[in-house]
């Protein structure tokens, strides 16, 4: 089975590190993961801030193709929402070898999936440019809280 890694690193070789290596069967999932968020939020010595995506949501039918553009939900309240581009990385995987871990015991196990193992070989890396807006959501304030920073 193919699976997605998505990232705004050129890798010559995948990881799997402590957390794990995320992956995806659908090249939409793998497009969220091109921007990096300290990027987008231009901010250092944080914690707490959460991100979710509108393209979450989509029907997995929708998924199947690159993105080309996605909302940005955060729970920073003072943050001022713009519109960006990202470049990056969509890495294909050969997952039939492998042992794979639902995310978290996360109900979105058919979205996403991670490897703890060895280094990974991908078979394709393809380069890609999405577009994304930034937008505050009030639920992901009330479920997080505001975002604050270390000292």
């Amino acid at each position: 089975m193919k699976m997605y890694h998505g990232s705004p690193k050129n890798f010559k070789i995948l990881k799997s590190g402590k957390s794990g290596l995320f992956l995806t069967p659908h090249k939409g999932i793998a497009c969220l993961f091109i921007p990096d968020s300290s990027k987008v939020f231009k901010i250092k010595n944080y914690h707490n801030l959460y991100t979710d995506y509108d393209a979450w949501y989509f029907e997995n039918s929708k998924l199947k193709h690159i993105l080309k553009s996605f909302i940005i939900y955060h729970n920073y309240s003072e943050f001022k929402d713009y519109s960006g581009t990202s470049e990056g990385y969509i890495y294909t995987i050969e997952t039939s070898n492998l042992k794979l871990f639902d995310y978290e015991k996360n109900p979105n196990s058919d979205r996403e999936l991670v490897y703890f193992g060895n280094d990974i070989i991908y078979l394709n890396k393809e380069k890609i440019q999405v577009k994304w807006k930034t937008e505050f959501n009030k639920k992901l304030l009330k479920k997080y809280g505001e975002v604050k920073f270390k000292k």
